[in-house]
């Protein structure tokens, strides 16, 4: 017996429900109810289902452990520079503005929610940057 493929406007919840919603959306409604429902999913709309999920599961996953702190400005202007970190750490100018811009690989902290830029020129970071290198001081490797 040949395989049924099943059409997206199948996978509508309800009728109401369904108009209002995408197919894309009803699709993963549906799936996200009865995951049993994916061994009828056609191939080329699984593919295209897990790109977008791969890109919502990777935007919650930095939401989740990045969030920004409140700008507290010290009272004693304590902001850390560049050469500060630079001092701190041990790491070349080019790794500190490496790592307050991009994620931080395995067993790194994550020091974009520290960095502000100031400018066009001027990076600073926040006090609390001193505290998470004390916790867990970043290795010393190439970023």
């Amino acid at each position: 017996m040949p395989s049924e493929r099943v059409t997206l406007a199948a996978f509508a919840p309800e009728p109401a429900r369904a108009a209002k919603l995408s197919d894309r959306a009803a699709l993963l409604d549906a799936l996200l109810s009865n995951p049993m429902l994916a061994a009828k999913v056609p191939p080329g709309e699984a593919k295209a289902l897990l790109i977008e999920l791969a890109r919502v599961t990777r935007a919650l996953e930095l939401l989740s452990v990045a969030a920004p702190l409140p700008v507290e400005e010290p009272a004693d202007g304590s902001w850390l520079t560049v050469e500060d970190v630079i001092a701190l750490t041990g790491l070349s100018r080019r790794q500190v503005y490496a790592r307050a811009e991009r994620a931080p690989r395995a067993h790194q902290t994550d020091w974009r929610p520290f960095a502000v830029r100031e400018g066009k020129k001027t990076l600073r970071f926040r006090p609390a940057l001193r505290r998470a290198l004390m916790n867990g001081k970043p290795s010393r490797t190439q970023s």
